[in-house]
C-alpha cells in the first residue's frame, strides 16, 4: 500500500494517494481480512504491488517496471483468482506501448515471457509446498454456477447438489446455460449492482 500511494502521490498527488488508500483499507477491511491467513490477503497486496509497479512504467517510460508489473500481477490472480482475461490484455497493450501504435514483438515477448514467468512461480510453489492431487482453481466451477443460476452465490452448487465437488459443477453450468442463457446475463447484473452498493461494494 505504501509503494502504491508513493507513486500515485509522484503522479497524481497526495489527495488522491490518500483517496486510494483509504478506499484500500476499506476493501480490506469488508470481508474482515484483517488478522486472518487467507488468500485474499497474499493476492491484494501483490496485485497493489503490481499497480505501483504498473504506474512507475508509465511514469518513467520503462518496459523493464510495467513487465515486472505484469509478473506480480500474474502472481496476484494465481494466488487469488479473479480477472485472467486481463493478462493478454495487457500482453496486447504492452506489444503497442511506446511504439508509436505499432505493434512490437520485441515488447510482446518481453510481456509475454512476465505473464509465463509468473505462471511458472506459481506451479514451482504449488509443486514444492502444495497439494499435487489438488485442481488448479477447482472452486471455479461453484462460483461460476452461482453466477448462471441468477446470482445466487457459489453456496447454491452445494445447495442445488449435495456430495458434489466443485469440480462436478460444471456439467450443470453448461445445462442451465443451454436451457436457460439469460440467466447469465442477469447474474452478471446483480452482481453489477452489488458492486456499486454501498453495502457490498468493498466485498469485490
Amino acid at each position: 500500500v505504501i509503494f502504491l500511494a508513493i507513486e500515485i502521490k509522484k503522479t497524481y498527488g497526495g489527495f488522491t494517494a490518500m483517496f486510494v488508500v483509504v478506499i484500500v483499507h476499506f476493501c480490506y477491511k469488508g470481508y474482515g481480512f484483517i488478522g486472518k491467513v487467507m488468500t485474499e490477503n497474499l493476492g491484494l497486496s501483490l496485485g497493489l504491488l503490481a499497480l505501483a509497479f504498473f504506474l512507475r512504467g508509465m511514469r518513467v517510460a520503462r518496459i523493464g517496471s510495467l513487465a515486472i508489473g505484469l509478473f506480480v500481477l500474474t502472481v496476484a490472480l494465481n494466488v487469488r483468482a479473479g480477472a485472467f482475461f486481463v493478462i493478454p490484455a495487457l500482453v496486447v497493450w504492452g506489444a503497442f506501448h511506446n511504439s508509436e501504435s505499432k505493434f512490437s514483438l520485441k515488447q510482446a515477448m518481453i510481456f509475454l515471457s512476465s505473464a509465463a514467468g509468473g505462471f511458472f512461480v506459481n506451479y514451482l510453489v504449488v509443486r514444492g509446498i502444495g497439494n499435487t492431487q489438488g485442481v488448479p482453481f477447482e472452486n471455479f466451477g461453484e462460483t461460476v454456477y452461482g453466477l448462471v443460476t441468477g446470482y445466487r452465490g457459489w453456496p447454491s452448487f452445494y445447495i442445488d447438489h449435495p456430495g458434489r465437488m466443485a469440480r462436478d459443477a460444471w456439467p450443470f453450468i453448461l445445462e442451465i446455460l443451454r436451457k436457460n442463457p439469460e440467466n447469465l446475463l442477469i447474474g452478471i447484473f446483480r452482481a453489477y449492482v452489488d458492486y456499486f452498493k454501498p453495502e457490498t461494494m468493498f466485498r469485490f
